[in-house]
């Protein structure tokens, strides 16, 4: 993958920056930050500004913050972030680092569209999950990204567990994951005056839950993959199954085929 690649990912789709705090549950006290691949990372700490590139690693602790990285111009940048010897991820935006007593606090602010095809991928098993499906997944993220109460955190938007929305790092231009963020680019769920931050489950047992919640009425929906296939429920069984839309997909459903089934009266309009 080339620095040129990842950059046209990003910056061919501009959308909206969200902030997501990263590694919360590891509690970090110690951060290294790389730059990715020909990026040059610029630095600015208590120590002083710095340019990070190739395999130089900047060190950051409590004493050192607040850090904040970004490219030349201060827009996004590929770094790896890395708590050393536990974990190490890949990401496309702009690192703020600040800390609470010891404990490290680094927040990534990245574009919508990116954040997407990150969290779709680690929603969704990749080997084996056809594009409509993706991009049926694609669509519920992002609606939730649009529409859900901010912030949900002090200091960041977004936390990347499953309380918001889970993320990983960012995906790779060409993956199927990335196409299906492209395929399905600025849509998302509504009614007739608002978006609908869309709830999901990886199983719904066979039927869909149903529920009021904010200005949308979950319908209840049969699932025939779930029911099939004596799947167990996992999760809260709201809005789009996860096993079910992978089913359909293989079926031959298109994605607006399979949001249309789970979220029953919703409109697919496109956002800015």
């Amino acid at each position: 993958m080339t620095a040129g690649a990842l950059a046209s990912f990003a910056v061919s789709r501009v959308s909206p920056l969200l902030s997501f705090w990263v590694f919360g549950l590891l509690k970090p006290t110690v951060l290294n930050v790389y730059a990715q691949e020909n990026f040059r990372l610029h630095c600015q700490s208590l120590d002083g500004n710095a340019i990070v590139e190739g395999n130089r690693a900047l060190r950051i602790d409590a004493r050192t913050t607040p850090v904040s990285v970004a490219a030349a111009d201060g827009g996004p940048v590929a770094l790896l972030l890395e708590i050393p010897g536990v974990i190490r991820r890949r990401y496309f935006g702009k690192l703020a680092i600040s800390c609470a007593g010891h404990l490290l606090q680094p927040v990534v602010s990245m574009e919508r569209e990116v954040a997407v095809a990150s969290i779709v991928a680690a929603e969704l098993p990749l080997h084996a999950t056809p594009i409509p499906a993706l991009c049926a997944q694609a669509v519920a993220v992002r609606s939730f990204l649009s529409a859900a109460r901010q912030p949900r955190h002090s200091g960041a938007q977004f936390c990347d567990t499953t309380h918001c929305q889970f993320l990983r790092g960012t995906v790779l231009p060409g993956s199927p994951v990335e196409r299906a963020a492209r395929l399905t680019a600025g849509s998302a769920l509504h009614t007739v005056s608002a978006i609908i931050p869309a709830h999901y489950s990886a199983a719904c047992g066979g039927q869909t839950g149903s529920a009021e919640l904010d200005n949308y009425r979950y319908s209840s929906v049969i699932c025939e993959s779930c029911r099939r296939d004596h799947v167990a429920r996992r999760g809260h069984g709201l809005g789009l199954c996860q096993t079910g839309a992978i089913s359909l997909a293989r079926a031959g459903w298109h994605w607006e085929e399979i949001v249309g089934k789970y979220y029953p009266g919703a409109l697919i309009g496109v956002i800015g």
